[in-house]
């Protein structure tokens, strides 16, 4: 009874306190610990992923980067070829206006000739018709029979001169004819050998070096150089029009100042060189800027043989 007593009169705040204490005793849950484990993985495996795909991203711009420049590149090649093949159009579009001209003043030529021999046509048949009425005349006032004979002999010589002079003239019109023809098939034949034997690129200069024929000398002058030697001859490039691919240089040759003006590219500029007249051939393939030119110059490989062929 008493201990019942003392149990009741004990204070609540040590009940209390005892029951924490039962309370602290008893096994902590860990599941806050895992969770922060399994939040702290996720976290590692996206910054993981980030990662990865950064340098998927960076390895992915530069093979842009690099196809971007290649693609600028074959670009940038693809409009020089343009270019130049443009300019080769112009080139034989201009040559075409220059045999259309010579042709056109051939057929000026002609015209004249036929209108000239028209004109001598009408003389000798007026002639004619004269002489006739001066023959009527004479028979009508009964002239005599030498008189007569006379008249008619000078009239046929007269007949004779004219048409020898009709027929004359036709036949030097057939050979100017003829020659003209020859000379345009000449002219002709040359472009095409001169076309051939010219080369417009590198592939082309390549394949004319391993004829063995001439040698080849490859230059990139600037107008503000002076004067450049190239293969012996001093060159200077005097003025360019680039966008229609035309140039104009001086060239030193044999002591003496030459200069040649208003060239096309892929043009072939001959000039004769020292006593034996070797024929040096100067070929500009490219005016990639302002006051700039690349080409080369062709040169006889075997001097004294080229001399023989030329005397």
């Amino acid at each position: 009874m008493n201990n019942f007593i003392d149990d009741k009169s004990k204070n609540p705040s040590q009940a209390n306190q005892s029951s924490r204490t039962v309370l602290q005793q008893k096994p902590k849950p860990r599941w806050g610990l895992f969770g922060f484990l399994i939040i702290l993985a996720i976290q590692g495996f996206l910054i993981y992923q980030v990662l990865g795909n950064k340098s998927q991203i960076s390895e992915s711009q530069t093979q842009l980067k690099f196809l971007t420049e290649e693609i600028t590149a074959n670009l940038s090649t693809q409009e020089k070829r343009l270019k130049s093949v443009n300019t080769a159009l112009l080139n034989e579009k201009r040559r075409i206006g220059e045999t259309q001209q010579e042709l056109q003043q051939t057929k000026s030529a002609t015209e004249e000739a036929n209108r000239q021999i028209r004109t001598q046509q009408k003389q000798s048949k007026r002639q004619q018709q004269e002489s006739v009425k001066k023959l009527d005349a004479m028979i009508s006032r009964k002239a005599d029979d030498q008189e007569l004979s006379a008249l008619k002999s000078s009239s046929k010589t007269q007949f004779g001169t004219v048409n020898a002079n009709v027929e004359s003239n036709r036949t030097e019109l057939e050979k100017n004819k003829r020659t003209i023809e020859g000379a345009n098939r000449d002219i002709m034949d040359v472009r095409s050998t001169l076309t051939q034997q010219i080369a417009r690129n590198k592939e082309e200069l390549k394949m004319l070096r391993l004829k063995g024929e001439r040698n080849f000398f490859e230059f990139d002058i600037t107008k503000r150089q002076k004067f450049v030697s190239v293969g012996g001859i001093k060159f200077r490039l005097t003025r360019t029009k680039w966008k229609k691919g035309r140039y104009s240089v001086k060239m030193v040759v044999d002591d003496r100042t030459i200069e040649r003006r208003h060239k096309f590219v892929n043009e072939p500029v001959q000039f004769l060189v020292g006593p034996t007249k070797l024929r040096y051939e100067l070929v500009v393939n490219e005016v990639p800027e302002k006051d700039r030119i690349i080409g080369y110059l062709s040169v006889p490989k075997d001097k004294v043989l080229a001399s023989e062929r030329r005397n």
